[in-house]
């Protein structure tokens, strides 16, 4: 029914319309196209297909609902950067859980104060019931010997959604080279 038109055309003729079979055939032809940019990350996360289908998607959706008919790009080119983006987020979320692992919610935070434990954290709204990743051992042992400072930027950079060192460095009022020290520190700790 609508072979033979452009991406550009039917977006502008869904918006001009709002025909929800113009949306139906844009996605079934432009799906493959999510799919084959998912791959290239499906190779390394093969346990996550899914879920990187799913993101690669959630970007198709976004630059659909975002592309800007007047600036005179194809939607291919925008839809290619938007899925990518998608899925490159989700994968640094999984990589930030993943670092992360278990224990137990009762463990010992401080060294000095024997009753502070992980769920004081929650309890406290340090860390959000919504945002909780259980911490390993690791974690926890760090946890524990940190400045108030490294704790700060250990939870808002593990706990917070997409907050770039920039924005952390300005919520805490440091720079943003010693955010990034600071991750070095920590990141070299939780590995060790």
């Amino acid at each position: 029914m609508y072979k033979g038109f452009s991406n550009e055309e039917l977006i502008k003729l869904y918006r001009e319309n709002q025909d929800e079979n113009i949306k139906d055939y844009f996605f079934g032809v432009n799906k493959n196209l999510a799919f084959s940019i998912c791959n290239k990350y499906i190779k390394r996360h093969d346990k996550l297909r899914e879920d990187v289908e799913s993101e690669a998607l959630v970007g198709l959706v976004k630059a659909f609902n975002t592309f800007n008919l007047d600036k005179g790009y194809k939607f291919t080119t925008y839809a290619g950067m938007v899925i990518r983006n998608e899925v490159l987020k989700f994968l640094h979320q999984v990589n930030k859980i993943n670092k992360l692992n278990t224990c137990s919610l009762f463990a010992k935070l401080n060294s000095d104060d024997e009753s502070l434990m992980m769920i004081d954290l929650i309890s406290t709204g340090e860390i959000g019931i919504e945002e909780l990743v259980i911490l390993d051992e690791a974690s926890v042992n760090f946890l524990s010997r940190a400045t108030e400072r490294e704790r700060d930027i250990f939870i808002l950079t593990y706990f917070e959604d997409d907050l770039s060192q920039r924005k952390i460095a300005e919520r805490l009022g440091v720079s943003q080279r010693t955010v990034c020290k600071t991750l070095g520190r920590i990141n070299k700790l939780l590995s060790a």
